[in-house]
């Protein structure tokens, strides 16, 4: 009798245990009011971010769910996605109506292996919302924002290497501050937002494909800043939240093909599903002051000095690139794919 008892009391206490590990966190996270959480925002709507940013992101909760990693810095990770850009409604279109899932399909000769993202949150499309664009980046929530604006979304005078402030767009957004259209005027008035209401700036990461790509960020932005406010840009300048990032993955655009292909071959009904390679190599420069995701439990590469890792990609894979590119035209084939595999 006092055996059984003593094995359903141990049985009763290891419950309870396994009971504690699981719910705790939830409930700890109810209480606080998710004080933890670090949320980024990725403007505008781009590949890199769907095929990694958010890949990695996704990754991250997995892992801190089922390692149970509530001490790290992530406790509730999530993004926003914004549009900028009118044409983006067609990525809102695609995405709201799934609550922003998407199909990430990683192509190799062994196959197709699909997994759908979750770690979106939400999309805003700015010309039809801008003040909710503005408040999502200015509220103290926002940690992070990543940029994707292509390399001429700089506006670098390429002759000078300064600021090129001739632009329809930025001459708008200069003269109308408050009601900006286009990604540096939403940045400005975000942090000037944030500046007024004692709030330290978000970490600006771009993730644009050019060497520096943080350091050109903080050039041009600190800029517009100046020409905007001297005391916003001194204020932006003394925060050294600006790192430098590099990526490597081969991800097409997605056409008509990709998206019947994943419909019939995976039974996924994706109206923008992101085709890429396996592989997936993202480096970036370890100074976030407001703090970040753990992206090195998810084998993301945090450095001091992201610059070795361009040298190499510039030098080795895409000069190597370029050399099979020559070849083929020699040979009269014109896909990439198609000559390595002769």
């Amino acid at each position: 009798m006092k055996k059984a008892l003593r094995k359903k009391m141990v049985f009763t206490v290891l419950a309870w245990l396994v009971a504690g590990l699981i719910f705790f966190p939830i409930f700890w996270m109810l209480l606080t009011g998710f004080q933890t959480e670090v949320e980024a925002v990725a403007t505008p709507p781009s590949v890199f971010f769907r095929h990694t940013l958010e890949n990695y992101l996704a990754v991250q909760q997995r892992a801190d769910y089922f390692k149970f990693a509530w001490n790290s810095i992530v406790i509730l990770l999530g993004s926003t996605l914004l549009g900028l850009l009118k044409h983006d409604y067609r990525m809102r279109d695609a995405l709201l109506p799934h609550n922003c899932l998407y199909t990430v399909v990683e192509c190799s000769a062994a196959g197709e292996r699909a997994r759908v993202i979750g770690s979106l949150l939400n999309f805003l499309y700015a010309p039809q919302d801008p003040q909710a664009a503005i408040e999502k980046t200015a509220s103290p929530e926002c940690r992070i924002v990543s940029l994707t604006i292509t390399e001429g979304g700089y506006y670098v005078n390429q002759g000078a290497g300064e600021f090129d402030y001739s632009y329809p767009e930025i001459v708008h957004d200069l003269e109308h501050s408050h009601e900006p259209c286009y990604s540096f005027g939403y940045l400005a008035e975000a942090l000037n937002r944030r500046r007024q209401c004692g709030l330290p700036p978000f970490t600006i990461m771009s993730c644009d494909n050019l060497p520096q790509n943080g350091n050109v960020a903080k050039k041009m932005i600190l800029a517009f800043a100046e020409r905007r406010d001297p005391a916003l840009s001194r204020w932006l300048g003394e925060y050294r939240a600006f790192p430098n990032s590099m990526v490597d993955r081969i991800t097409p655009a997605t056409t008509e093909g990709h998206r019947v292909m994943v419909r019939e071959k995976l039974g996924i009904d994706d109206a923008w599903p992101v085709i890429t390679e396996p592989f997936k190599q993202w480096v970036i420069e370890d100074c976030f002051p407001n703090g970040r995701p753990p992206w090195e439990q998810v084998r993301a590469h945090m450095t001091s000095d992201v610059l070795p890792y361009e040298k190499i990609k510039i030098r080795l894979l895409n000069a190597s690139h370029q050399a099979i590119c020559h070849v083929g035209r020699l040979l009269g084939v014109k896909p990439r794919e198609s000559l390595t595999a002769i």
